[in-house]
């Protein structure tokens, strides 16, 4: 409900999920993504996040998900390898891990490397802005 009172203050229509999702596919794209430059990332994520919001992406198609990252300017046969080879999906798991162990536990949580403080939640940007401005 949360969601969709902000979405309605943007006058965006929020609807819920159709499934629940594995996003493994789409989180080795944003490895990929993030491996190949930031440009590269940014067009992955953004249109990533566009798409599958509109209902438009499946994330759990691995082919979608590559015509994804060649059309934001990553090699294909790069996802292929991280796909078929395991290791995609492993540093998927481990970084997963990592987050859990520093207190994740959902989106968006924002880290505050300096300090190792957390930020959960868009509510609470505010908090996360107060303290970078004060490092400044």
């Amino acid at each position: 409900m949360d969601a969709r009172r902000l979405g309605a203050r943007r006058d965006l229509i929020i609807r819920g999920t159709r499934k629940i999702y594995d996003p493994i596919a789409a989180h080795i794209g944003m490895l990929l993504a993030s491996r190949t430059s930031d440009s590269v990332f940014r067009c992955y994520h953004d249109t990533h996040c566009e798409r599958f919001w509109c209902g438009e992406l499946d994330i759990e198609d691995t082919r979608a998900i590559r015509t994804l990252l060649v059309e934001a300017g990553a090699e294909g046969r790069a996802f292929d390898e991280l796909i078929a080879s395991g290791e995609g999906a492993g540093r998927c798991r481990a970084i997963a891990a990592e987050d859990e162990e520093r207190g994740v536990f959902g989106v968006p949580t924002f880290l505050l490397h300096e300090t190792g403080e957390l930020f959960w939640g868009t509510d609470r940007v505010w908090l996360l802005r107060g303290r970078l401005s004060a490092k400044l």
